[in-house]
């Protein structure tokens, strides 16, 4: 699902003790270079919904010669349980750079832009990944830090030091418009939808998105066990106003396991990740996601935008009869 997102002036970005000094830089002939899009990308995934997964497509870049294989070199998963920071490669590339790897090796992992000089790098401990068996290297659950230069601008030249079984690699991470259209050109080829996000914009998604379903499962747990009756709406109620009314009688927006894809174009999604479906024909039919205790519950709005109405209330689970 595309959380749209107020345009907040953020400086970024992740994980608390991410950065590390890079004492000089390497000598080119220990560096492995990926060309990588420009701005991070938001892809469907119909198997982990309360999950945003925002996503750095990369490819190696070897005496000149672009990989024809792309892969999600840079992910940042936010969850309830804060954020995580994947770093990926094909099994076969690691094997190239490293041997073989097996699932729990642990590495250690540490970024720095090159524009950076030792002396004015902040210090701090390297991050240290978990391989999971399937070309993934996985940080635990992580907290968002705006110290930490993934988000910055100065990921346009990304110097990221790999420390593993007593061998080190510097991967050197590049934004290159050829990547921005190879990788384009072969999601719409496959007909993925995706949307498109500046660092600081995907910097906001996720800490927004990690701080929605924190609030939400903290109130659903604080009534757990419970059940209750289906709210009283006035149908043709702005949707808008419901929602904030909702919200002080103690139910909470969920992200539901069925959501569909909120189009760019549809301001009925802004700020509204509870959203599971939205029509753009007929009676332009929404359904919002809602929940309080062990009851949920679905709203229906009519209406094209984002001034839709309250059309009626139905029982998803749960509810007290």
């Amino acid at each position: 699902m595309r959380l749209k997102m107020r345009r907040w002036v953020v400086r970024s970005v992740l994980a608390t003790g991410l950065i590390a000094s890079v004492c000089g830089r390497p000598v080119g002939a220990e560096e492995i270079v990926f060309g990588i899009n420009s701005n991070w990308l938001i892809l469907k995934d119909e198997e982990r919904t309360n999950i945003l997964t925002i996503r750095v497509f990369g490819r190696h870049i070897e005496n000149g010669n672009i990989s024809p294989r792309s892969t999600n070199i840079l992910n940042i998963d936010c969850s309830t349980y804060g954020a995580i920071i994947r770093f990926s490669l094909p099994p076969s590339q690691w094997a190239a750079f490293f041997g073989d790897i097996s699932a729990r090796q642990r590495a250690s992992v540490s970024f720095t832009s090159t524009q950076s000089t030792p002396q004015n790098v902040p210090s701090g401990r390297p991050l240290i990944m978990t391989s999971n068996g399937r070309g993934n290297f996985v940080s635990a659950d992580i907290e968002p830090d705006p110290q930490s230069p993934l988000f910055r601008a100065a990921r346009a030249d990304l110097l990221m030091r790999f420390e593993m079984v007593g061998q080190t690699r510097y991967f050197r991470i590049q934004k290159r418009e050829i990547i921005d259209q190879m990788v384009k050109r072969s999601w719409i080829d496959q007909n993925v939808i995706y949307s498109e996000h500046s660092d600081a914009e995907a910097f906001t998604l996720c800490t927004e998105h990690i701080e929605f379903v924190r609030f939400a499962q903290m109130r659903i747990d604080a009534e757990s066990g419970r059940t209750f009756s289906l709210p009283r709406l006035n149908r043709g109620a702005a949707y808008t106003a419901v929602r904030r009314t909702l919200i002080r009688s103690g139910w909470s927006p969920i992200i539901d396991e069925r959501v569909d894809w909120c189009l760019p174009e549809d301001d009925r999604c802004l700020d509204r990740p509870e959203m599971v479906a939205c029509s753009g024909t007929g009676r332009a039919v929404c359904r919002f996601a809602w929940q309080r205790g062990d009851t949920k519950i679905h709203i229906l709005t009519i209406g094209e935008s984002r001034d839709n109405v309250v059309d009626g209330v139905q029982c998803f689970s749960g509810c007290r009869r």
